[in-house]
C-alpha cells in the first residue's frame, strides 16, 4: 500500500513479535488438572455414546476443558454450577453462562435443555466426586503458576518501556481472578471490560466502580490513570487501542480468528512501531496439544 501510494510514506505499520509461553504446572496443580481432566473425558465419551438426545451434554464437557486450562477459578465455578444443577434436578442449560455459550460458537446446543437426571446412585457418585474436586480447589495456592508468570511479564513490560498492557481471557470468571490479584500490586491502575460492561478499581473505597467503554478507552490510551486493561472477547469488538504495544493472551481460544481479533486491538496501521504478544499455555494440557497440533 505504501509503494502504491495508498498510504503515506511515513505511515507506521507495526511489526508483530509473538512469544508462546509454555508454563509448567506445580505438581499439585498437575495432579488436580489430571483428576478433573479424567472426569471430563469420562463423561464426554459417556454422553457422546448415548446418542443425539445427550449430544449437547458432550459439548458442555468441552467447555469444562477450556475452563480448566483458563484458570482454576473458572473451572471451580463451572463445577459448582454443575453440582448445584444436579442437586436441584435442573436441565443442561443451567450449566452454561454467557461466556460458555460464546465459546461453543454455534456448536450443537439444540438439546441444551436435556435432562441431567440419571440413576440415583450414579448422581450421588458424581456429586460426591464434584465435592471432592471443589474441596481440593479450595486448598490451592492463591497464585496459580500462570499468575506468577503474568506478574513477571508485567514487571518486564513496564521496565522495558511499555506504558500499558492489555490482557485477554475467554471467561469473566478468569477476569475476576486476574483483577483481584493485580490490584494488590497495581491498585487503581487496573480496569476491566466484559459482557457486564466496564469497571475501574477505586482504591479509596476498595470497590469496583462502573465505567463506560469510552471512558476506559480514553484513560487507557492516555496511559496514566489506567495501565492494565483486562478483558474478555467483548473487549475485542470495536475498540481501538493502538497506543498500546503489549498484549497477553492469558488463555487461548480454540478458534484462532478470535486470537487475531484480540491482537487487532493493538496491531493497527498507524499504531506502535512494534507490538509484543505473549500467549500463555499450561504444559501438558489439551490446550497445548491443540495449539501444537
Amino acid at each position: 500500500y505504501k509503494a502504491q501510494g495508498l498510504l503515506s510514506a511515513d505511515t507506521n505499520i507495526p511489526v508483530r513479535h509473538v512469544a508462546d509461553r509454555f508454563i509448567p504446572m506445580t505438581p499439585e496443580e498437575a495432579h488436580l488438572y489430571q483428576r478433573i481432566e479424567r472426569y471430563i473425558s469420562r463423561f464426554y465419551h459417556q454422553y457422546r455414546a448415548a446418542g443425539q438426545a445427550q449430544r449437547a451434554l458432550g459439548f458442555i464437557m468441552t467447555v469444562y476443558r477450556r475452563r480448566l486450562t483458563s484458570s482454576f477459578l473458572a473451572i471451580e465455578r463451572s463445577l459448582q454450577r454443575r453440582r448445584d444443577a444436579l442437586l436441584a434436578d435442573k436441565s443442561a442449560s443451567a450449566l452454561l453462562d454467557e461466556d460458555d455459550v460464546a465459546a461453543l460458537e454455534g456448536s450443537d446446543l439444540a438439546d441444551a435443555d436435556a435432562d441431567l437426571s440419571g440413576d440415583s446412585q450414579g448422581l450421588a457418585r458424581e456429586v460426591q466426586e464434584l465435592e471432592s474436586f471443589l474441596a481440593e480447589l479450595k486448598r490451592r495456592p492463591p497464585n496459580e503458576s500462570k499468575m506468577g508468570r503474568l506478574l513477571e511479564e508485567l514487571r518486564t513490560a513496564f521496565a522495558g518501556g511499555h506504558d500499558t498492557v492489555v490482557i485477554f481471557t475467554q471467561y469473566t470468571d478468569t477476569m475476576d481472578y486476574l483483577r483481584e490479584k493485580l490490584i494488590d500490586t497495581y491498585g487503581s491502575r487496573v480496569a476491566c471490560y466484559s459482557g457486564n460492561g466496564g469497571e475501574r478499581w477505586n482504591a479509596g473505597l476498595e470497590t469496583w466502580e462502573p465505567a463506560t467503554k469510552e471512558q476506559i478507552k480514553t484513560l487507557f490510551r492516555a496511559g496514566v490513570e489506567i495501565k492494565i486493561l483486562i478483558g474478555t472477547d467483548s473487549l475485542s469488538e470495536g475498540l481501538n487501542l493502538q497506543t498500546c504495544g503489549k498484549l497477553v493472551n492469558y488463555d487461548m481460544p480454540w478458534n484462532f480468528m478470535r486470537v487475531e481479533q484480540r491482537i487487532g486491538r493493538i496491531d493497527r496501521i498507524g499504531g506502535r512501531e512494534r507490538v509484543d504478544i505473549a500467549n500463555y499455555f499450561y504444559e501438558g494440557t489439551v490446550e497445548e496439544q491443540i495449539y501444537r497440533g
